[in-house]
């Protein structure tokens, strides 16, 4: 057993990624068949800030099924090892892990057991997050999955009995992780496989969605791969990798930057220069973070800032009042626009207040040279203005970037009127504006390359590591002046004096002790989370979701509708009535998909309450019902080709006429579904679609193939309403069975419907009887046909 250090960018770690394999994880874990090191090759590019390491043991399957607990010594060593290599200054480091396969639950019981141990319930603390890849949890209903695990080592599955005995650790796992999740706050992501393996001869899921679920979790989430290749990642492309690098990159945004001494000396450290007034030297380290921020971003945006000054806040309002006319989605809605000017002007009061504050402080003019930094962050606001406006920017887009950035002034003004003018608040200023700087040169950057709309979001999900960097450091810096503000309210400064002295400098002691200065601290201090769901609120713009599921609506009803104006030619009269059958399953089961995610008969007062649609899922549901309209199109251009290549050949184009070709039953199972279909549909009312005619029968077969595939990628696409959409399968049932003789022509042609077809053979099964004959023998004799009931002993059956 070893911890391997595969990356380690130094004193700016923030966070430890430990990768943990699964069982059988000496085949080249974590690397694809390419032989590509994903870890190493992509992870360390894309989290640069990361530390990362990967637990190596050995261990064989019975260690996890036995009767006696082997799980925990690999446990615990994994802890006591990750805790000897990290280094002294590091130890309060977060780590993030991240486990595959069985894996898993060696992290999950090293926590758990963990954190009941002295020593080890420190590292304990510091895990953040835990994302597991194909990770079982079993449960005493569902230990029949373990079988898989013994055949894909080629032992013996055990009986029923042996398994129940030798799975105590395993299944007892899972709940003690769940049970440590409620007392502490540790991030869970878990992700089941979407492919098949092959085990003996048999295609199988190791672990599917409902295994790898954790108890009291979240569901579990899906990714496109098998099993083995779940953890073996081929390009950065690849959309698994993306998906468990958003995780990742978001819980890494979360954790604050490292600090080169702890929070309560500097906040100490700080209180007192606010309490005595003294005004001391300002770091001469501020004037080169502003110079490096001023360069920065003039590098980045390739504009001067010192060249295009604006001195004062009436020249940027002139400045700026004619790019109104850009913003040609609300320029003529004269409120917006004045809100867009309000905003940008309360911006620009604030940093004037703000830098007034600084510059009366003596000595200030080494860190904020002449005209520095009000005319320069004017400036930069006047360029951000002008790249918004250059793309005409959407409202919202627009007015969510100034009210994001008034809030850091905001809260800076509100400590400025409560504080003296010191340093203290020149560093916190210099800090906030030499982020805001960064802030102005990101949203210019997404402006240009005409992704502005994705600005919000890229921030607050911490995709971007320079603009949630930026962020972070400005949500620290007001945070610890805050808190340091507080402190000194409370406090002379010769009372703070005495306490240094009389625990000699120990400010642990001091912070611990000071009950009331750990009181008011709470009071005022900012809480960060406030900050990032009001920035969540900002990227949720219920109109703009409106309208997208309006148009998801309108496609999903145009591709519905699409199904009844089809018509076949004479060439598919012998298949008819199985063929419209088979297109009426497809349509049912669309329609069936799209009450159950609220596209059907929306209500569009009501839109964003009745859809259940994921923001991240809505571009490829738009893609899949764009591509069942394209299919359409290209049939409909097929047909309109067939007919002027006949159109001298009446007997050519001559159609099926349904109510001839089809018999009793299959016209009423044919008209039970079409009803079913439109009921669901509701009041939507669109343009009648000519008939469409298809003349070859390879031709529909393909049709009805594609329309299928695409239907069931929509279906696939939501796993958490599949309980939904079963229910409604059954009522299908329940309504066509009133039909006589329905169920099995039903059950011929719903074999493409997996729901449907399930729901037809539990009703068959359920009303079905059966007859059997009985041979008496012994002192009874005779001969018996008929139902029978109750038990009987001594008798064969013939």
């Amino acid at each position: 057993m070893s911890v391997k250090v595969i990356r380690d960018p130094g004193e700016s770690a923030r966070v430890d990624i430990v990768l943990v394999h699964g069982w059988l994880g000496g085949n080249a874990p974590w690397t694809s068949e390419a032989s590509v090191f994903w870890p190493e090759k992509f992870l360390a590019a894309k989290v640069p800030e990361a530390r990362i390491l990967s637990y190596e043991y050995d261990i064989e399957l019975d260690s996890f099924w036995n009767e006696e607990d082997l799980i925990t010594e690999t446990s615990n060593e994994m802890i006591d090892l990750l805790m000897e290599e990290r280094p002294e200054k590091a130890e309060k480091r977060a780590v993030l892990l991240v486990a595959h396969c069985l894996g898993g639950l060696i992290c999950e019981n090293a926590l758990a057991v963990g954190s009941q141990h002295d020593e080890r319930k420190k590292l304990v603390g510091c895990v953040k997050g835990v994302l597991l890849l194909g990770t079982p949890h079993f449960q005493p209903e569902t230990l029949t999955a373990a079988t898989t695990y013994f055949q894909l080592a080629q032992e013996a599955v055990p009986s029923d009995s042996d398994l129940k005995k030798k799975s105590k650790w395993v299944t007892s796992i899972p709940q003690k992780f769940a049970e440590l999740r409620k007392a502490v706050p540790i991030d869970l992501e878990c992700y089941y496989e979407g492919s098949n393996v092959k085990v003996g001869d048999s295609d199988v899921k190791i672990v599917d969605k409902s295994l790898a679920q954790c108890p009291e979790g979240s569901p579990a989430e899906r990714l496109a791969c098998n099993h083995e290749r779940m953890s073996r990642f081929e390009s950065e492309g690849d959309k698994d990798f993306a998906k468990i690098l958003r995780v990742i990159k978001k819980w890494v945004a979360k954790i604050p930057p490292p600090e080169k001494e702890g929070t309560a000396v500097t906040l100490l450290r700080m209180a007192a220069q606010v309490a005595t007034g003294a005004t001391g030297e300002v770091e001469s380290d501020l004037a080169q973070l502003w110079q490096a921020a001023v360069e920065d971003y003039e590098k980045t945006t390739k504009k001067s800032l010192r060249l295009e000054q604006f001195r004062s806040m009436d020249a940027i309002m002139n400045g700026t009042e004619g790019l109104s006319n850009k913003f040609k989605d609300f320029r003529d809605d004269k409120s917006k626009v004045a809100k867009v000017r309000t905003a940008l002007k309360n911006n620009m009061w604030l940093i004037q207040k703000i830098v007034n504050a600084v510059q009366v402080v003596g000595g200030v003019a080494s860190a904020f040279p002449p005209a520095m930094p009000a005319s320069l962050i004017f400036t930069a606001f006047a360029q951000v203005t002008q790249s918004f406006a250059d793309v005409s920017a959407d409202y919202d887009k627009v007015m969510g970037f100034f009210e994001f950035t008034h809030r850091f002034f905001d809260r800076l003004s509100m400590i400025e009127d409560r504080m003296p003018k010191l340093p203290p608040f020149q560093r916190c200023v210099t800090r906030v504006f030499s982020s805001m700087l960064k802030i102005c040169s990101v949203a210019q950057e997404y402006a240009k390359e005409k992704r502005f709309k994705k600005w919000l979001e890229t921030l607050v999900n911490g995709s971007d590591g320079a603009l949630s960097g930026a962020n972070a450091d400005m949500e620290q810096a007001v945070n610890e002046l805050s808190q340091a503000v507080g402190l000194a309210t409370l406090r002379t400064v010769e009372i703070m004096s005495d306490l240094l002295q009389s625990v000699d400098g120990n400010v642990e002691f001091l912070v611990s002790k000071s009950t009331i200065i750990e009181e008011r601290t709470e009071v005022i201090q900012s809480n960060t989370s406030t900050i990032i769901k009001q920035n969540k609120d900002l990227e949720s713009k219920q109109d703009e979701m409106a309208e997208m599921l309006k148009e998801l609506s309108l496609n999903f009803n145009t591709g519905v509708d699409h199904f009844g104006s089809i018509q076949m030619g004479q060439d598919l009269a012998e298949n008819f009535k199985t063929s419209l059958l088979k297109l009426d399953v497809v349509r049912l089961k669309l329609t069936r998909w799209g009450q159950s995610v609220g596209l059907a008969n929306l209500d569009e007062e009501k839109s964003l309450q009745q859809a259940k649609l994921p923001p991240k899922d809505i571009p490829t549901v738009k893609k899949l019902l764009k591509r069942i309209l394209n299919i359409f199109s290209n049939a409909e251009r097929m047909s309109t080709e067939f007919q002027e290549d006949n159109e001298d050949d009446d007997s050519s184009l001559a159609v099926v006429d349904p109510a001839k070709a089809l018999d009793k039953v299959s016209a009423s199972l044919h008209q039970n579904m079409y009803d079913l279909a439109k009921k669901r549909q509701g009041n939507s009312e669109l343009e009648p679609k000519g008939d469409l005619t298809m003349y070859e029968e390879t031709a529909f077969e393909r049709l009805i193939e594609d329309l299928n595939k695409l239907v069931d990628s929509l279906v696939e696409l939501f796993p958490a309403i599949q309980e939904e959409q079963r229910k409604l399968a059954e009522e299908e049932v329940s309504e066509m069975k009133k039909i006589k003789e329905a169920l099995p022509l039903l059950k011929e042609v719903a074999g493409q419907d997996k729901l449907l077809s399930e729901a037809v053979v539990k009703v068959i099964q359920s009303t079905s009887t059966y007859t059997n004959s009985v041979v008496f023998s012994g002192p009874n004799s005779g001969f018996q046909i008929g139902n029978n009931a109750g038990s009987v002993s001594g008798v064969r059956f013939g």
